[in-house]
């Protein structure tokens, strides 16, 4: 059904659409539970640079919810008083998003600021300015993960990484070629959102985010004891209220599954 089709129906009607829409989601969860297995969950925001409305309404859904957020902070761009207005949020940890979020690589290329196209001295300078940013802006609050803007890193970064004592590396399928053997990886696998070249930035439809969300649990049930721990993925800044929706809807189904657990960052990047 069409977006169109679907703002057409009746609220009632609507509702129900986009309730059948998360069927294929309870049917996985329901395999889960009937085996006794754990299902890990997390969520992962990134680009956070200041207080905003957008920021108050994610912190909200996951207090209101208990669910835990590691949000990717773009060091060069953050205001210096986003740890005093982020104090009171207790379940979002900040971890470090690259440096500028700046594309450095030739035209054509697909985009990334830590990508080949910069000698590693260069990368590494802008590792260790993003790192210092983090830990003087929020103290003992920034966890020591990495996630590289669009989700692309060179892999003789990682032992630079390690070196200055981060702990953990978040990408995206298709875009991660970090090495687990130098430092954990867990990564995102579900990014609610329709990119394009201009706003506004629409929520992918439900039928496809639950499509893809039961493909990647699928593959973790599939996997001995643990289970690799599912990601979604949002950004914040520019989320209209159909993907604020699409977040509380898939929360409130996960909690109706005992089986599920919104993994906090702590537990995914251990100390």
């Amino acid at each position: 059904m069409s977006d169109a089709e679907t703002s057409a129906l009746p609220a009632n009607d609507a509702d129900a659409s986009e309730g059948a829409a998360f069927d294929a989601l309870h049917e996985e969860l329901g395999h889960w539970q009937q085996v006794g297995r754990h299902c890990p969950l997390w969520w992962r925001d990134d680009d956070l640079i200041a207080d905003s409305p957008a920021l108050r309404t994610m912190a909200d859904m996951a207090e209101r919810n208990g669910v835990p957020v590691l949000v990717a902070v773009i060091p060069a761009q953050a205001t210096a008083t986003l740890a005093q207005e982020t104090a009171a949020m207790a379940l979002l940890s900040f971890c470090q998003h690259g440096y500028d979020h700046r594309n450095h690589e030739p035209a054509g290329a697909p985009p990334s600021e830590f990508g080949a196209a910069r000698p590693l001295d260069a990368l590494t300078a802008d590792l260790q300015a993003g790192r210092d940013g983090m830990a003087a802006l929020f103290g003992d609050r920034f966890m020591p993960v990495f996630v590289p803007p669009w989700n692309r890193l060179r892999l003789d970064a990682m032992p630079v990484l390690k070196g200055l004592g981060l702990r953990g590396v978040s990408q995206y399928p298709g875009e991660a070629a970090a090495a687990p053997a130098v430092l954990p990886v867990v990564n995102a696998h579900v990014d609610i959102l329709q990119w394009s070249p201009r706003p506004p930035i629409a929520c992918h439809p439900t039928a496809v985010l639950v499509q893809r969300l039961v493909a990647h649990l699928r593959d973790s049930r599939a996997q001995a004891e643990p289970a690799a721990p599912v990601g979604v993925l949002t950004h914040h800044r520019p989320m209209l209220d159909d993907a604020w929706t699409f977040m509380q809807r898939l929360i409130d189904v996960s909690r109706s599954y005992n089986c599920v657990r919104w993994m906090s960052p702590a537990e995914l990047f251990p100390a």
